[in-house]
């Protein structure tokens, strides 16, 4: 019985929790595109409002282009979109909410990372292959290298993490790692260290996959 409480009570404690991320969200989006410098220190909810902000203003030159032009206006699409994202920021009925059940099913869901997270993962493994070739170290003393020469707040990584992708992801490492010891070469070396070289083509390749508006 005690644990079927803990079960209920540890429920209501996730769906407040989820509740106020999406609150957090909207009140976000609705301050930033109201033009205020508010923000947040989680950076998952910043990436979700920030993106819809983006979307929000992608669409209005044409809704306002074409407002006395319904034929125009149907045609670019912009009505749907704006329609998805009102579903988004307030919860309102939309097929939308039909299409993500669906994509919650064993058919759609692949529970992998999405595309910019597998990128920075492919990125972040290639670049401890290119210290380890560069330094002539093993690979976890390279990806602690990695781990303490990129400071990414908002995706903080670990060198076990670093260790872990770059031997799940050797195929793409390699082409990432490529890239990144040739830019190396168009850095300036009597300034900086080979390994030094590494890490500051890193960071600028990996730059706008670290940092979220804030």
């Amino acid at each position: 019985m005690l644990k079927k409480i803990a079960t209920k009570q540890d429920q209501k404690i996730e769906a407040a929790a989820r509740a106020q991320f999406a609150t957090d969200i909207i009140e976000l989006y609705r301050a930033r595109l109201a033009g205020q410098p508010a923000t947040h220190s989680n950076p998952d909810v910043r990436a979700v409002a920030f993106g819809l902000v983006a979307l929000k203003q992608a669409i209005e030159p044409a809704l306002h282009k074409h407002r006395n032009d319904p034929e125009a206006l149907i045609y670019t699409g912009a009505l749907v979109a704006d329609g998805i994202i009102d579903a988004l920021t307030t919860g309102r009925n939309h097929p939308l909410w039909d299409h993500i059940a669906a994509l919650q099913t064993a058919t759609y869901r692949p529970g992998g990372p999405g595309i910019y997270e597998q990128r920075r993962i492919e990125m972040f493994a290639g670049l401890v292959l290119a210290y380890q070739e560069t330094a002539d170290v093993a690979q976890w003393e390279a990806s602690r290298a990695v781990s303490a020469g990129i400071e990414a707040p908002d995706f903080p990584v670990t060198a076990g993490q670093l260790r872990q992708w770059t031997r799940r992801n050797e195929k793409a490492a390699r082409t990432y790692a490529d890239r990144f010891l040739a830019a190396a070469v168009d850095v300036p070396a009597d300034i900086y260290s080979e390994t030094e070289r590494i890490l500051i083509v890193g960071r600028e390749a990996l730059y706008a996959l670290l940092v979220i508006p804030s």
